[in-house]
This record gives structure tokens, sequence and C-alpha cells, in this order.
């Protein structure tokens, strides 16, 4: 979205020197926060995003050059109970690096569950997944990684057959679809 003011839009103006800069903040706020608080900051974080990503106008407000950082700081100290978070998102003003907020509660969450032998999964199917079928990609992603494992699950009929797993750490397409793209490159 464009917000007349020359300011892009979050996914608009994220490269990859964007995403490294937002695991940067991510685990100096994580190695900052004992482990009350990473638990507190992590779902604070989140929902944040979320509202963050699903309502214009949140990102709108937080990243306007016309309201004002006084403004800001009020809104974040009456959401957020947690200084060091508060001290966070006050930092991330000065510094107007609003634009990361989301890629940064991303990498936040990814420390988070890492720290606690957990990893989350997104699974891409082409068809819904059976009980079985999912009990059973539960079962091999935490022999993988040797923890805990949450796995969403979606579909998307363009894969035509096989799954695509999005983690933190990347994306595993093991598509037909992914499979026939790579072939149209040669």
């Amino acid at each position: 979205a464009d917000f007349g003011n020359g300011v892009e839009s979050t996914r608009e103006c994220l490269g990859m020197s964007g995403m490294r800069l937002a695991r940067i903040y991510a685990r100096a706020l994580f190695e900052c926060a004992n482990e009350a608080e990473q638990a507190d900051i992590n779902q604070n974080l989140g929902q944040l995003s979320q509202a963050w990503l699903a309502n214009g106008e949140v990102e709108e407000f937080f990243r306007s050059p016309i309201i004002g950082s006084d403004a800001k700081h009020k809104v974040v100290s009456q959401l957020f109970d947690r200084v060091i978070l508060r001290h966070f998102l006050q930092m991330l003003d000065e510094r107007r690096r609003w634009r990361l907020l989301p890629d940064i509660a991303t990498a936040f969450q990814a420390l988070f569950l890492q720290s606690r032998r957990q990893s989350k999964f997104l699974l891409q199917t082409p068809r819904p997944l059976s009980n079985d079928g999912l009990r059973r990609w539960q079962s091999v992603l935490a022999a993988k990684t040797g923890g805990t494992v949450q796995v969403e699950t979606q579909v998307d009929t363009a894969l035509l057959g096989g799954v695509r797993l999005h983690s933190s750490a990347g994306v595993l397409d093991l598509s037909l679809q992914g499979k026939l793209e790579a072939l149209s490159i040669y």
C-alpha cells in the first residue's frame, strides 16, 4: 500500500538485507529477555504482527511520519506490559525500522521455538491430508528435528501432487508443480 507519503508497504520494501536485519533485531531482543519474558514477547509480537498484516491502518499508524513518536510510544505502553518489549518497539520507532516488524516477529518466534526444541511447519498438499497422514508427517519431522513439532496444513490444488514444506529454515518443494517449474527453467 502506498500511504501517499512515499512510504511503501512492508512486503514491497524488504529485500534480503531487510530480512537479515530483522533476524539481527530478533536475536538481540531474544538474548536480552529472560525465559518468562521470551514467552510473553513471542505472543505479543505475534499478535502485533498479525494485526499489522491484517489491517493496513496499524502499519500506517506506526510508519507514518506525521504521527509523532510520543503518540506511538503511548500506544505501545498501553498495549504491552513487558518493559523490554516497549523499549524495543520504541527503539524501532526511533530508528524508523517499523517496516521490519513482521519479519522480526517471525524470526523471534523461530528463535523461541528453537530454544524449546520445537519447530513449526506449514505443509501444503494438493488435497486435504488425513489425520493419519498428518500424524506420519509429525512423526517424521519430530524425528528429523529431535524435538516437538507443530504442523499446520494448507490445501493448494496448484501443486498437482507431492507436497511443499515451509519452515523458518526455508521451503522444501517436493511438489509436481515445483518439479515442472524447475524443468521449465532449463
